[in-house]
C-alpha cells in the first residue's frame, strides 16, 4: 500500500478556473433538473389541455340539453298555469254549487221564482208567492211579488 502526501500548498486558482470547475462539476446537474422541470411542465400541459378539451364537450352536451328541454319547461308552465287556473274556477263553482244547495234546501216550495241571479257569493231571487202567509212584501195581480238577497255565503 502506497500513500502518497504532498507537503507543498496547493495552488490557488484564478477566478476563470473556479468558474470551469463549477461549470463541469454542478452546472450538468443543474441542467438535468432543469430538463426534468421542463418535461415535467410538458407532460402537464397536455393534462390539462385534456381536462379543457372534456370539460368544453360537457359544457356543449349540457347547452343542447338546455336548448332541447326549454320548450318543455315551458309547456310544463302553461299547463300549470292553466291546471291552477282550472282548480280556482272549480273551487268557486264548488261554492256556488254548495250555496244553490243550500238556498233551495231551506226555500219554500210554495213560492214561484221569476228570477235567480248569482253574483260571486251574493243570490238574489225575485218571485212569486200564492199565499200572503209566506212572504208579505208586494201584492200583484198573479200573487205576491218578493225580492230575496242571501249575501256573504260560506
Amino acid at each position: 500500500m502506497k500513500n502518497r502526501v504532498n507537503l507543498l500548498l496547493p495552488k490557488e486558482q484564478n477566478v476563470s478556473g473556479k468558474i470551469i470547475y463549477f461549470a463541469l462539476h454542478y452546472l450538468r446537474y443543474i441542467l438535468i433538473i432543469t430538463q426534468l422541470c421542463v418535461i415535467g411542465v410538458f407532460f402537464y400541459r397536455f393534462k390539462i389541455d385534456q381536462q379543457i378539451i372534456d370539460l368544453k364537450d360537457e359544457l356543449e352536451q349540457k347547452r343542447e340539453i338546455v336548448i332541447v328541454s326549454d320548450p318543455m319547461i315551458k309547456e310544463a308552465e302553461a299547463i300549470d298555469i292553466k291546471i291552477n287556473a282550472i282548480g280556482s274556477i272549480l273551487d268557486k263553482q264548488e261554492v256556488t254549487k254548495k250555496m244553490l244547495t243550500y238556498f233551495f234546501s231551506i226555500f219554500p216550495k210554495k213560492l214561484t221564482l221569476d228570477k235567480l241571479e248569482a253574483v260571486g257569493d251574493t243570490i238574489i231571487v225575485t218571485g212569486i208567492a200564492e199565499d200572503p202567509q209566506i212572504l208579505n212584501i208586494q201584492r200583484t195581480v198573479t200573487g205576491y211579488k218578493f225580492l230575496f238577497d242571501l249575501s256573504s255565503f260560506k
